[in-house]
């Protein structure tokens, strides 16, 4: 083949991996005209769209943290205000209250429930205990002296004699002195006139 210009050979629009393409290699030194194969040229270059890991790139880490505008998006997801004033229906929680569960009220069936039961503190007329006045009756002569039972009745006391006024009236229990007779200071005897 005759010696003939780059610029003068035919066009190859649809080169394979195995056409050949001259090429100068050390052009700064020694320079010679090698040949290359369109599929080891590409070979040591990267595509014409490609990416890129953030550490494959210098300084991206230290240039990114740096932007004003990057610092300025880092304090603000950093916020707990509610900046863009969000409502709980915008994220699902449309139904969502804020009242304690024990603010909250109870099912119907649950108030049923506790309607059927009695308070855990709560009194009962005697007429309400099965058999109470019956098991009573008759009790009062048995109790024993010295317990802490009261008698439903009144002793009336006078200083020995029977000469003044009442002394005491006050509910006693089975031998012992009545509590208004305890502990006054003026002499006995005394002695009990009378019962009510």
């Amino acid at each position: 083949m005759a010696d003939i210009r780059i610029t003068q050979l035919p066009e190859l629009t649809t080169p394979s991996d195995t056409d050949i393409l001259p090429i100068v290699a050390s052009p700064a030194s020694s320079a010679t005209t090698k040949k290359i194969t369109k599929a080891n040229l590409l070979a040591s270059t990267a595509p014409l769209v490609h990416t890129h890991t953030a550490s494959a790139v210098t300084d991206f880490q230290t240039t990114v943290a740096a932007n004003s505008s990057v610092t300025a998006n880092t304090a603000h997801t950093s916020r707990t205000d509610n900046p863009h004033t969000v409502t709980k229906a915008q994220v699902g929680l449309g139904s969502a209250d804020n009242i304690a569960d024990r603010a909250k009220p109870v099912s119907t069936a649950t108030q049923t429930a506790l309607d059927a039961k009695a308070a855990l503190v709560h009194a009962h007329a005697q007429s309400d205990v099965t058999g109470l006045t019956t098991a009573l009756a008759g009790k009062e002569p048995s109790i024993t002296a010295g317990t802490t039972a009261v008698l439903a009745r009144i002793l009336v006391v006078f200083r020995d004699g029977g000469e003044g006024a009442v002394l005491a009236a006050a509910s006693t229990a089975e031998g012992r002195w009545p509590p208004a007779i305890v502990g006054r200071p003026e002499p006995g005897p005394y002695r009990v006139a009378g019962t009510t």
